[in-house]
């Protein structure tokens, strides 16, 4: 386990390069280790640090970053080959302070907030630069704001309770650590400091980033980015004035144009990382094989040699059913006629997740029924202008907007009817349910919940004529939207060491 006042840290007085000591000048003494005033001298180590802060962010998607929290909501049941992975989450009875999952989440984020912070704290005491190294500069320092204040929204959704602007000032979220500094051990913060420091960050990084122009499929944070996470992040404040213009201004621009209804373009997006279409607003290129980002093996677990699957994990029939035959994101999120063998028993008629197929140009493995082995091997979607829709529709309906124009603009471009002469409450449950569906799986569906005030109750079970294919017990959970556990508990060491008050139940 990691002490909390170490996760920023490295040994005293000896730094490591986020992109590796290779670019630093080999004329700098000591030649093994850097003082901590000492890495980040020219614009050649801020590119290091850059390499370091983007290839973290790129690494804190999927796997335990959103799989965790699906397994914890209401659209998964566990399977009987499951073998309690992720078995804390699926059974809130057992989730503990010492979940080495959760801990993992949070120590990983605060781990990666130590690059950030440096970046931000020495790269602005450049001197000299030419014009073009100073925008270069600029455009980096951007891209650590963003990158922080994404990393703190993470950490306050899992954390902390979901933002409500009168008990904001008393409601605790995480510690703010804003400098590299070793020592420091701050208690935790208010949800009312941790989204005022996040909304700030993306003040700065839409400064120096005022330049850098959002373009479809953006490798890098652009201006764009940033604006989709502050919509993100009024939406979970419940901010919806705000939430509604920064959608909005992404929807209105035009550059990321929802694509035409069919199957093939839906599978193209998920597929081949949607690198045809003009929905992604941030989609990092990632380094194969070494970075490959094996999102969430937990859905299929595919045996190449039987072409079967192992699911720990599938998906309830409430949720399938959520989608009508003619939406094209059924054929893609859901593959059905595959077999998949749990406890040596062969099932042939359950529906899996397929959404986390992966791309087969990045997969490693041939197979004879597959072509390639759907491994999960893709780019992270961080920011799709789908969510954006979705934001600017709840907005509105909040705001006494029109709800619909965003709404059936996103479910046309899905291949579903318009919805007409909805209202009211009707109308909400539509742009939850519309919300469910685009998103499902990409680990929103708790955050969601939890926001909304709304309990957790297991959707119902898929059946199969082989038998059971879920665990009984975890398929019926269900609790009140009260229950403690929608609030992710401090790392066990992190209260002990760190002197950091626990959240309430743990």
């Amino acid at each position: 386990m990691m002490k909390h006042n170490n996760i920023i840290a490295v040994a005293l007085g000896t730094i490591l390069l986020g992109g590796g000591l290779a670019s630093c000048s080999l004329d700098r003494e000591p030649k093994r280790n850097l003082s901590q005033n000492q890495a980040l001298l020219t614009i050649t180590d801020a590119e290091a640090w850059e390499a370091g802060i983007l290839s973290r962010l790129r690494s804190s998607q999927g796997g335990i970053y959103s799989f965790s929290q699906d397994v914890q909501a209401d659209e998964l049941t566990a399977t009987p080959e499951y073998g309690n992975r992720f078995g804390q989450f699926a059974d809130w009875t057992k989730f503990q302070a010492a979940q080495y999952d959760s801990r993992d989440v949070y120590a990983n984020t605060y781990a990666g907030m130590k690059n950030i912070n440096y970046t931000i704290e020495y790269l602005p005491s450049l001197q000299g630069l030419s014009e073009a190294d100073q925008k270069k500069a600029n455009r980096i320092l951007g891209e650590a704001y963003f990158a922080r204040a994404y990393s703190y929204l993470e950490l306050a959704k899992r954390y902390g309770k979901a933002y409500n602007a009168t008990t904001a000032e008393q409601d605790l979220s995480v510690s703010l650590l804003l400098r590299y500094d070793m020592i420091q051990k701050p208690p935790r913060a208010t949800n009312k400091e941790v989204y005022a420091q996040i909304l700030s960050d993306l003040a700065e990084a839409e400064k120096f980033l005022a330049d850098v122009s959002g373009s479809a499929n953006a490798t890098k944070p652009t201006i764009d980015a940033v604006r989709a996470l502050k919509a993100r992040t009024y939406l979970y404040m419940g901010n919806y004035t705000e939430a509604l213009a920064a959608a909005n201004q992404l929807i209105n621009s035009n550059t990321y144009p929802l694509m035409a209804a069919s199957a093939d373009n839906m599978k193209a997006m998920w597929r081949a990382d949607g690198a045809s279409l003009k929905e992604s607003i941030f989609l990092p290129v990632v380094s194969f094989p070494s970075e490959a980002n094996l999102s969430t093996p937990g859905y299929l677990n595919p045996n190449a040699a039987k072409s079967t699957f192992a699911p720990d994990y599938i998906p309830t029939k409430t949720v399938y059913n959520l989608f009508e035959d003619k939406d094209t994101r059924k054929g893609v999120y859901f593959v059905t006629g595959e077999t998949a063998v749990l406890s040596g028993i062969e099932f042939t008629d359950i529906v899996l997740v397929a959404k986390w197929w992966g791309n087969p140009a990045l997969a490693a493995t041939d197979n004879a029924k597959w072509g390639k082995v759907p491994d999960g091997r893709m780019r992270p979607k961080l920011f799709r202008i789908a969510e954006q829709y979705l934001i600017a529709a709840e907005a509105a309906y909040h705001t006494g907007g029109d709800a619909l124009i965003p709404l059936n603009a996103l479910r046309s471009s899905r291949g579903l009817d318009a919805l007409v002469g909805v209202s009211g409450d009707q109308l909400l449950q539509e742009i939850r349910k519309e919300r469910q569906r685009e998103l499902a799986f990409e680990g929103f569906r708790l955050f969601d919940l939890k926001r909304w005030n709304l309990g957790m109750t297991r959707g119902e079970p898929q059946t199969s004529t082989a038998g059971m294919p879920y665990i009984k017990d975890l398929a019926e959970q269900s609790y009140p939207a009260t229950d403690n556990h929608f609030v992710w508990p401090i790392p066990y060491q992190d209260v002990q060491t760190g002197g950091l008050k626990q959240n309430p139940g743990y």
